[in-house]
């Protein structure tokens, strides 16, 4: 896991598997993350853990990433899923689109 390295990124879409996001630098492949989601809907955050699964050059900059969640609380993964479930896509949706604050 990186220690005391925070990394901003833009969530693009989410799954209960976790989420897709972009920042300006890549985390390592395969290393261990947590990471905070603000759900539409919800007063808190939620706090996950997660490897860095999949790393793309995004064409307009930076990275896009995929993350596995690997531990999260199970009150707040029912959030994740229960948030996920009200949101169902539309045909040729590819996620969840969680807006940031």
């Amino acid at each position: 896991m990186l220690e005391d390295e925070r990394v901003p990124f833009l969530t693009l879409d989410i799954s209960e598997g976790g989420p897709r996001f972009q920042a300006t630098e890549a985390l390592p492949l395969h290393s261990m993350v947590e990471f905070f989601l603000k759900l539409p809907g919800q007063g808190q955050a939620v706090k996950a853990h997660g490897q860095v699964d999949r790393i793309v050059e995004a064409a307009e900059g930076g990275y896009q990433m995929a993350l596995t969640i690997m531990d999260i609380d199970r009150r707040e993964y029912l959030a994740l899923t229960r948030c996920l479930r009200k949101q169902v896509p539309t045909p040729g949706d590819d996620g969840i689109k969680v807006e940031p604050e």
